[in-house]
């Protein structure tokens, strides 16, 4: 009877210990998933005139630990993924998420999505707003994308956007150019050797299974380079006036790219639309992943 007991005993002890073995392998029970919460709790900024970046700050947790997280950028063109889901995490049960957003012109949301390792996914919207901009005179003959506004093309392998449009200074990335196709004059796009920091029209790009081979708008701009215009003399070009612009953008052929840019270039072009501009490079980061900025001045 007594050795009955301790078997007993002993079976119950195995039984507690293997129980509790297999409930320190299961998940961690929470049924409310991820939680995120953006700096200050604030979800929302409105951008002072002429600013066109902001950091979005945001801090990811997880009781059951963390699978993945994702960021999009939501505007009036559609939604977009930024980069590739982040799946390695140093705490799987806390993570910061740091996000500078560049090139904002419009109303833009950038939505956050978790998702932890029980599968839930919850996601939160931070919103930046534009101030809105003063209207443009009607004197005015010339549009001017310069300054904190200089467009910020993205290589192909870059979250920045690759894809450019004069007519509003926008830049998109690759879905995003896709929905607005008919807009886009301009795609950067860097390679080694010749194809270094080039820029490219929608058709010239869409050659093969390039860019935008799957537009049915390829708009094809014409571009030369301009070596008869110092970066000063560009500076000086009115808002009143394009004969400037006029003058130096001639010569055009059936060039629809340019390559090897380096800071410092002027090169000229002309839209589908038949606007004339000129644009100056200001900054140049080498790569694929890199990005270009330039100063547009281009007809109204």
């Amino acid at each position: 009877m007594f050795f009955m007991k301790k078997f007993n005993l002993l079976v119950l002890s195995v039984a507690v210990l293997t129980s509790g073995f297999f409930s320190s392998c299961k998940k961690e029970a929470d049924p409310n998933g991820p939680q995120i919460s953006f700096s200050n709790s604030l979800t929302e900024t409105t951008l002072a005139k002429g600013v066109t970046q902001w950091e979005v700050n945001a801090t990811i947790t997880s009781v059951a630990g963390l699978d993945q997280v994702k960021v999009f950028q939501v505007s009036t063109a559609g939604e977009d993924q930024l980069g590739t889901a982040i799946t390695s995490f140093t705490d799987k049960n806390t993570y910061n998420l740091k996000l500078t957003v560049t090139g904002i012109k419009e109303l833009t949301t950038i939505k956050v999505s978790a998702t932890d390792k029980n599968n839930i996914t919850n996601s939160q919207n931070f919103v930046i707003k534009i101030t809105a901009a003063d209207p443009i005179p009607a004197t005015d003959k010339v549009l001017f994308w310069t300054g904190t506004v200089a467009a910020q093309l993205g290589a192909q392998s870059s979250i920045a956007g690759s894809s450019f449009a004069s007519s509003t200074g926008n830049v998109y990335t690759q879905s995003l150019a896709k929905t607005n196709q008919t807009l886009v004059d301009m795609i950067y796009y860097y390679n080694t050797g010749a194809d270094a920091a080039s820029i490219y029209s929608p058709l010239a790009a869409s050659n093969g299974s390039l860019f935008s081979s799957t537009w049915t708008t390829k708009n094809d701009t014409k571009f030369i380079k301009v070596t008869t215009l110092t970066p000063t003399e560009f500076d000086a070009i009115p808002k009143t006036d394009d004969a400037q612009i006029v003058a130096k953008a001639t010569g055009f052929t059936d060039v629809n790219k340019l390559f090897t840019l380096s800071v410092g270039n002027i090169f000229a072009f002309k839209t589908a639309a038949n606007k004339l501009g000129l644009a100056k490079v200001t900054a140049l980061t080498g790569t694929t992943a890199g990005t270009i900025t330039i100063e547009v001045k281009v007809q109204k």
